[in-house]
Protein backbone atom coordinates (compact mmCIF):
# COMPACT_ATOMS: atom_id res chain seq x y z
CA UNK A 1 0.00 0.00 0.00
CA UNK A 2 2.95 2.70 0.51
CA UNK A 3 3.79 1.80 -3.30
CA UNK A 4 0.14 3.04 -3.88
CA UNK A 5 0.03 6.11 -2.01
CA UNK A 6 3.94 6.91 -3.32
CA UNK A 7 2.26 6.82 -6.70
CA UNK A 8 -1.12 9.05 -5.78
CA UNK A 9 1.58 11.63 -4.64
CA UNK A 10 3.08 11.29 -8.05
CA UNK A 11 -0.28 11.79 -9.66
CA UNK A 12 -1.39 14.58 -7.82
CA UNK A 13 1.94 16.44 -8.12
CA UNK A 14 1.24 16.36 -11.75
CA UNK A 15 -0.87 19.23 -13.69
CA UNK A 16 -4.74 18.99 -12.14
CA UNK A 17 -6.07 17.41 -15.50
CA UNK A 18 -9.26 15.24 -15.99
CA UNK A 19 -7.16 12.39 -16.46
CA UNK A 20 -5.17 12.37 -13.26
CA UNK A 21 -7.57 13.00 -10.96
CA UNK A 22 -9.23 9.73 -12.31
CA UNK A 23 -6.66 8.07 -11.82
CA UNK A 24 -6.15 9.59 -8.53
CA UNK A 25 -9.81 8.65 -7.88
CA UNK A 26 -9.18 5.16 -9.10
CA UNK A 27 -6.32 4.49 -6.72
CA UNK A 28 -7.83 5.85 -3.82
CA UNK A 29 -10.96 3.49 -4.39
CA UNK A 30 -8.44 0.20 -4.62
CA UNK A 31 -6.56 1.56 -1.63
CA UNK A 32 -9.60 1.91 0.49
CA UNK A 33 -10.42 -1.97 -0.77
CA UNK A 34 -7.44 -2.97 0.12
CA UNK A 35 -7.56 -1.36 3.54
CA UNK A 36 -11.17 -3.19 4.01
CA UNK A 37 -9.64 -6.45 3.00
CA UNK A 38 -6.87 -6.25 6.10
CA UNK A 39 -9.36 -5.30 8.16
CA UNK A 40 -11.50 -8.28 7.53
CA UNK A 41 -8.31 -10.58 7.84
CA UNK A 42 -6.90 -8.95 10.81
CA UNK A 43 -10.67 -9.24 12.49
CA UNK A 44 -11.08 -13.30 11.03
CA UNK A 45 -7.42 -14.32 12.97
CA UNK A 46 -7.80 -11.71 16.10
CA UNK A 47 -10.90 -10.03 16.48
CA UNK A 48 -13.34 -12.94 16.03
CA UNK A 49 -15.62 -14.41 19.06
CA UNK A 50 -14.52 -17.91 19.60
CA UNK A 51 -17.80 -20.25 18.77
CA UNK A 52 -18.84 -21.75 21.80
CA UNK A 53 -18.03 -25.47 22.48
CA UNK A 54 -20.25 -28.38 22.69
CA UNK A 55 -19.64 -32.13 23.09
CA UNK A 56 -21.07 -34.79 21.14
CA UNK A 57 -24.66 -35.34 21.72
CA UNK A 58 -24.12 -39.11 21.54
CA UNK A 59 -21.78 -39.26 24.25
CA UNK A 60 -23.50 -40.66 27.99
CA UNK A 61 -21.51 -39.00 30.86
CA UNK A 62 -21.32 -41.45 33.79
CA UNK A 63 -20.85 -38.51 36.75
CA UNK A 64 -20.70 -34.46 37.25
CA UNK A 65 -17.59 -33.25 38.49
CA UNK A 66 -17.74 -29.38 38.73
CA UNK A 67 -14.30 -27.63 38.17
CA UNK A 68 -13.62 -24.46 40.71
CA UNK A 69 -14.46 -21.77 38.75
CA UNK A 70 -17.32 -19.15 39.56
CA UNK A 71 -20.80 -19.18 37.39
CA UNK A 72 -19.77 -16.07 35.82
CA UNK A 73 -16.46 -17.36 34.62
CA UNK A 74 -18.25 -20.72 33.90
CA UNK A 75 -20.79 -18.79 31.58
CA UNK A 76 -17.90 -16.79 29.66
CA UNK A 77 -16.18 -19.74 29.06
CA UNK A 78 -19.23 -22.01 27.89
CA UNK A 79 -19.74 -19.02 25.40
CA UNK A 80 -16.24 -18.87 23.73
CA UNK A 81 -14.76 -16.46 26.22
CA UNK A 82 -17.14 -13.57 25.48
CA UNK A 83 -18.53 -12.63 28.85
CA UNK A 84 -22.29 -10.91 27.68
CA UNK A 85 -25.33 -10.11 30.19
CA UNK A 86 -26.54 -13.21 30.85
CA UNK A 87 -23.77 -13.90 33.67
CA UNK A 88 -25.79 -11.36 35.52
CA UNK A 89 -28.38 -13.95 36.51
CA UNK A 90 -25.96 -16.73 37.62
CA UNK A 91 -24.18 -13.95 39.54
CA UNK A 92 -27.44 -13.20 40.97
CA UNK A 93 -28.39 -17.01 41.38
CA UNK A 94 -24.80 -17.27 42.89
CA UNK A 95 -25.49 -14.70 45.46
CA UNK A 96 -28.41 -16.33 46.82
CA UNK A 97 -26.73 -19.70 47.11
CA UNK A 98 -24.64 -18.25 48.76
CA UNK A 99 -26.99 -16.21 51.50
CA UNK A 100 -26.41 -12.61 50.40
CA UNK A 101 -29.83 -12.11 49.31
CA UNK A 102 -33.19 -14.09 48.82
CA UNK A 103 -35.14 -14.40 45.09
CA UNK A 104 -38.54 -13.94 44.85
CA UNK A 105 -41.12 -14.88 41.75
CA UNK A 106 -43.16 -12.11 40.55
CA UNK A 107 -46.24 -12.98 38.04
CA UNK A 108 -48.39 -10.33 36.76
CA UNK A 109 -49.54 -8.67 33.95
CA UNK A 110 -46.97 -6.05 32.29
CA UNK A 111 -43.82 -7.51 33.77
CA UNK A 112 -41.03 -7.67 31.08
CA UNK A 113 -39.82 -11.01 31.46
CA UNK A 114 -40.90 -13.50 29.00
CA UNK A 115 -44.98 -15.55 29.86
CA UNK A 116 -44.19 -18.51 31.71
CA UNK A 117 -44.49 -21.65 30.05
CA UNK A 118 -48.43 -22.14 29.33
CA UNK A 119 -49.54 -18.99 30.54
CA UNK A 120 -50.47 -15.71 29.39
CA UNK A 121 -48.74 -13.15 32.62
CA UNK A 122 -45.05 -12.10 32.78
CA UNK A 123 -42.29 -12.93 34.91
CA UNK A 124 -40.30 -11.19 36.85
CA UNK A 125 -38.26 -11.40 40.21
CA UNK A 126 -37.93 -9.39 43.80
CA UNK A 127 -34.36 -9.83 45.03
CA UNK A 128 -34.27 -9.26 49.17
CA UNK A 129 -31.25 -8.32 50.93
CA UNK A 130 -29.90 -10.05 53.71
CA UNK A 131 -27.72 -9.27 56.49
CA UNK A 132 -24.55 -10.96 55.30
CA UNK A 133 -21.30 -9.96 56.01
CA UNK A 134 -19.73 -9.03 51.94
CA UNK A 135 -16.37 -10.78 52.60
CA UNK A 136 -15.74 -12.35 49.56
CA UNK A 137 -17.00 -11.13 46.84
CA UNK A 138 -14.71 -10.28 43.88
CA UNK A 139 -15.22 -7.10 41.90
CA UNK A 140 -17.83 -8.08 39.44
CA UNK A 141 -19.93 -9.84 42.19
CA UNK A 142 -19.79 -6.60 44.43
CA UNK A 143 -20.57 -3.83 41.92
CA UNK A 144 -23.65 -6.25 41.19
CA UNK A 145 -24.67 -6.56 44.79
CA UNK A 146 -24.08 -2.88 45.00
CA UNK A 147 -26.44 -2.02 42.03
CA UNK A 148 -29.11 -4.32 43.42
CA UNK A 149 -29.59 -2.78 46.64
CA UNK A 150 -28.78 1.07 45.69
CA UNK A 151 -32.12 2.23 46.68
CA UNK A 152 -32.54 0.01 49.78
CA UNK A 153 -33.09 -3.50 50.82
CA UNK A 154 -35.66 -4.61 48.47
CA UNK A 155 -35.33 -4.33 44.93
CA UNK A 156 -36.98 -5.83 41.43
CA UNK A 157 -36.49 -6.32 37.87
CA UNK A 158 -38.66 -3.89 36.70
CA UNK A 159 -37.01 -1.76 39.39
CA UNK A 160 -33.67 -2.19 37.51
CA UNK A 161 -35.37 -1.77 33.78
CA UNK A 162 -36.89 1.38 35.15
CA UNK A 163 -33.35 2.22 36.53
CA UNK A 164 -31.70 1.25 33.00
CA UNK A 165 -34.15 3.46 31.33
CA UNK A 166 -33.85 6.48 33.05
CA UNK A 167 -30.04 6.21 33.06
CA UNK A 168 -28.92 4.66 30.26
CA UNK A 169 -25.28 6.31 29.75
CA UNK A 170 -25.05 5.04 33.35
CA UNK A 171 -26.06 1.40 32.49
CA UNK A 172 -24.28 1.09 29.48
CA UNK A 173 -20.68 1.97 31.70
CA UNK A 174 -22.04 -0.61 34.90
CA UNK A 175 -22.38 -3.37 31.96
CA UNK A 176 -19.23 -2.47 30.32
CA UNK A 177 -17.52 -2.56 33.94
CA UNK A 178 -19.05 -6.06 35.11
CA UNK A 179 -17.56 -7.32 31.31
CA UNK A 180 -14.13 -5.83 32.20
CA UNK A 181 -14.54 -7.40 35.65
CA UNK A 182 -15.09 -10.92 33.68
CA UNK A 183 -12.50 -10.66 31.53
CA UNK A 184 -9.78 -9.82 33.68
CA UNK A 185 -10.37 -12.87 36.04
CA UNK A 186 -10.44 -15.00 32.74
CA UNK A 187 -7.42 -13.58 31.95
CA UNK A 188 -6.06 -14.06 35.95
CA UNK A 189 -6.85 -17.71 35.74
CA UNK A 190 -5.09 -17.57 32.37
CA UNK A 191 -8.28 -18.68 30.43
CA UNK A 192 -7.69 -15.69 28.13
CA UNK A 193 -4.69 -14.26 26.09
CA UNK A 194 -3.99 -10.46 26.56
CA UNK A 195 -5.20 -9.15 23.38
CA UNK A 196 -1.70 -8.20 20.65
CA UNK A 197 -0.89 -5.61 19.53
CA UNK A 198 -0.11 -6.10 16.31
CA UNK A 199 -3.75 -5.87 14.65
CA UNK A 200 -4.24 -2.97 15.85
CA UNK A 201 -1.21 -0.94 14.32
CA UNK A 202 -1.64 -2.99 11.09
CA UNK A 203 -4.81 -1.30 10.84
CA UNK A 204 -4.06 2.12 12.09
CA UNK A 205 -1.60 1.63 9.21
CA UNK A 206 -4.17 0.60 7.02
CA UNK A 207 -6.76 2.98 7.64
CA UNK A 208 -3.90 6.07 7.95
CA UNK A 209 -3.04 5.80 4.89
CA UNK A 210 -6.37 5.42 2.96
CA UNK A 211 -7.45 8.72 5.08
CA UNK A 212 -4.29 10.16 3.51
CA UNK A 213 -4.52 9.32 -0.18
CA UNK A 214 -8.12 10.34 0.27
CA UNK A 215 -7.44 13.97 1.96
CA UNK A 216 -4.42 13.97 -1.20
CA UNK A 217 -7.02 13.42 -4.05
CA UNK A 218 -9.61 16.06 -2.57
CA UNK A 219 -7.08 18.41 -2.51
CA UNK A 220 -6.42 17.65 -5.61
CA UNK A 221 -9.97 18.09 -7.03
CA UNK A 222 -11.01 14.41 -7.04
CA UNK A 223 -14.22 14.57 -5.12
CA UNK A 224 -13.87 10.82 -4.52
CA UNK A 225 -11.21 11.48 -1.84
CA UNK A 226 -14.18 12.57 0.27
CA UNK A 227 -15.11 8.80 0.12
CA UNK A 228 -11.80 7.58 0.77
CA UNK A 229 -11.08 9.84 3.81
CA UNK A 230 -14.44 8.90 5.34
CA UNK A 231 -13.66 5.39 4.73
CA UNK A 232 -10.25 5.53 6.29
CA UNK A 233 -11.47 7.42 9.58
CA UNK A 234 -14.36 4.53 10.02
CA UNK A 235 -12.14 1.81 9.31
CA UNK A 236 -9.55 3.10 12.22
CA UNK A 237 -12.26 3.78 14.53
CA UNK A 238 -13.30 0.36 14.26
CA UNK A 239 -10.06 -1.22 15.44
CA UNK A 240 -11.56 -2.13 19.07
CA UNK A 241 -13.12 -4.90 17.72
CA UNK A 242 -9.46 -5.88 17.08
CA UNK A 243 -8.87 -6.08 20.79
CA UNK A 244 -10.54 -9.19 22.12
CA UNK A 245 -8.15 -11.27 23.64
CA UNK A 246 -7.63 -15.00 22.91
CA UNK A 247 -9.70 -17.91 24.59
CA UNK A 248 -6.56 -20.21 25.70
CA UNK A 249 -8.45 -22.03 28.36
CA UNK A 250 -9.38 -24.29 25.55
CA UNK A 251 -9.50 -27.27 27.96
CA UNK A 252 -11.08 -25.74 30.92
CA UNK A 253 -13.98 -24.53 28.44
CA UNK A 254 -14.42 -28.19 27.04
CA UNK A 255 -14.79 -29.35 30.88
CA UNK A 256 -17.95 -27.38 31.23
CA UNK A 257 -19.06 -28.32 27.67
CA UNK A 258 -18.96 -31.54 29.38
CA UNK A 259 -20.50 -30.72 32.81
CA UNK A 260 -23.54 -28.37 30.96
CA UNK A 261 -23.98 -32.01 28.86
CA UNK A 262 -23.99 -33.96 31.98
CA UNK A 263 -26.69 -31.57 33.64
CA UNK A 264 -28.80 -31.59 30.68
CA UNK A 265 -29.18 -35.35 31.60
CA UNK A 266 -28.78 -35.53 35.22
CA UNK A 267 -31.56 -38.51 34.89
CA UNK A 268 -29.36 -40.75 32.96
CA UNK A 269 -25.81 -40.54 35.13
CA UNK A 270 -24.76 -43.51 37.47
CA UNK A 271 -23.38 -41.79 40.18
CA UNK A 272 -25.71 -38.59 42.03
CA UNK A 273 -24.04 -35.24 41.08
CA UNK A 274 -24.08 -34.11 44.91
CA UNK A 275 -24.78 -36.11 48.29
CA UNK A 276 -26.18 -32.89 50.24
CA UNK A 277 -29.20 -30.59 49.16
CA UNK A 278 -26.41 -27.76 48.97
CA UNK A 279 -24.60 -29.55 46.48
CA UNK A 280 -27.80 -29.83 44.36
CA UNK A 281 -28.74 -26.14 44.92
CA UNK A 282 -24.35 -26.08 43.88
CA UNK A 283 -25.61 -27.97 40.38
CA UNK A 284 -28.87 -25.92 40.04
CA UNK A 285 -26.98 -22.46 39.91
CA UNK A 286 -24.88 -23.65 37.76
CA UNK A 287 -26.60 -24.78 35.41
CA UNK A 288 -28.80 -21.70 35.20
CA UNK A 289 -25.35 -20.37 34.31
CA UNK A 290 -24.72 -22.75 31.30
CA UNK A 291 -28.05 -22.85 29.66
CA UNK A 292 -29.72 -26.13 31.09
CA UNK A 293 -31.58 -25.47 33.97
CA UNK A 294 -34.69 -26.59 32.27
CA UNK A 295 -33.35 -29.92 31.43
CA UNK A 296 -31.19 -30.61 34.67
CA UNK A 297 -34.77 -29.38 36.75
CA UNK A 298 -36.81 -32.00 34.57
CA UNK A 299 -34.20 -34.19 35.20
CA UNK A 300 -33.89 -33.96 39.33
CA UNK A 301 -37.62 -34.38 38.91
CA UNK A 302 -37.18 -37.75 36.97
CA UNK A 303 -34.36 -38.74 39.31
CA UNK A 304 -35.90 -38.08 42.83
CA UNK A 305 -38.98 -35.60 42.31
CA UNK A 306 -39.19 -35.43 46.49
CA UNK A 307 -35.80 -33.29 46.50
CA UNK A 308 -37.47 -30.81 44.56
CA UNK A 309 -40.31 -30.19 47.09
CA UNK A 310 -38.08 -30.32 49.60
CA UNK A 311 -38.32 -27.07 51.89
CA UNK A 312 -34.31 -27.41 52.05
CA UNK A 313 -33.52 -27.58 48.44
CA UNK A 314 -32.72 -23.86 47.32
CA UNK A 315 -34.47 -22.14 49.93
CA UNK A 316 -33.02 -18.78 48.54
CA UNK A 317 -35.37 -18.93 45.77
CA UNK A 318 -39.17 -18.86 46.31
CA UNK A 319 -40.87 -19.61 42.89
CA UNK A 320 -44.58 -19.85 42.12
CA UNK A 321 -43.76 -23.43 40.43
CA UNK A 322 -45.25 -25.99 38.48
CA UNK A 323 -46.38 -29.23 40.03
CA UNK A 324 -45.28 -28.20 43.43
CA UNK A 325 -41.80 -27.25 42.14
CA UNK A 326 -40.37 -24.09 42.89
CA UNK A 327 -37.49 -23.84 40.80
CA UNK A 328 -38.98 -24.68 37.36
CA UNK A 329 -38.71 -21.19 36.13
CA UNK A 330 -35.17 -20.47 37.70
CA UNK A 331 -33.60 -20.80 34.22
CA UNK A 332 -35.47 -17.89 33.03
CA UNK A 333 -33.93 -15.60 35.46
CA UNK A 334 -30.24 -16.01 33.57
CA UNK A 335 -32.04 -16.19 30.23
CA UNK A 336 -33.57 -12.05 31.17
CA UNK A 337 -32.37 -10.62 33.98
CA UNK A 338 -29.78 -9.10 32.26
CA UNK A 339 -30.85 -9.05 28.34
CA UNK A 340 -33.83 -7.02 29.73
CA UNK A 341 -31.64 -4.40 31.71
CA UNK A 342 -29.33 -4.17 28.85
CA UNK A 343 -32.24 -3.63 26.16
CA UNK A 344 -32.98 -1.19 28.39
CA UNK A 345 -29.37 0.76 28.33
CA UNK A 346 -30.08 0.90 24.38
CA UNK A 347 -33.57 2.01 24.92
CA UNK A 348 -34.96 -1.28 23.38
CA UNK A 349 -37.30 -2.36 26.24
CA UNK A 350 -40.44 -0.09 27.74
CA UNK A 351 -42.25 -0.36 31.19
CA UNK A 352 -45.38 -1.79 30.99
CA UNK A 353 -45.34 -3.65 27.89
CA UNK A 354 -47.34 -6.67 27.72
CA UNK A 355 -45.17 -10.25 28.08
CA UNK A 356 -45.02 -11.96 24.60
CA UNK A 357 -46.69 -14.94 24.49
CA UNK A 358 -44.86 -18.64 25.52
CA UNK A 359 -43.64 -20.05 22.30
CA UNK A 360 -45.34 -23.78 22.31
Amino acid sequence: MPVVVSAAISVAARSGTDVARGDLGTATVLLAVAGWIVFLVAYDRWGRDVSPIRPRRSETPDEIELPDDPPAVAHALHEGGSPDAGLIGAVVLDLGRRGYLDIVEERREGLLAPAAPGGETGLGWRFIRKETPRRDLNPYENAIYTRLFAAGNETSQRDLVAWAESNRQQARVFLERIRRYVLAELREHGYLEHPSRFPVLLNLAAAGLVLLLGLVALVSGAFIGVLGAASGAFQASRTHLLRRGALSGGERAKEWAEVAHALERVAELEKPPAQSLDDWGRCLVYAAALGVAGEFVAGVAARDGDLLRDDEFAPWYQGVGFDGVRVASIGRLTETLGSTLAAAAEGGVRIGARAPAARP
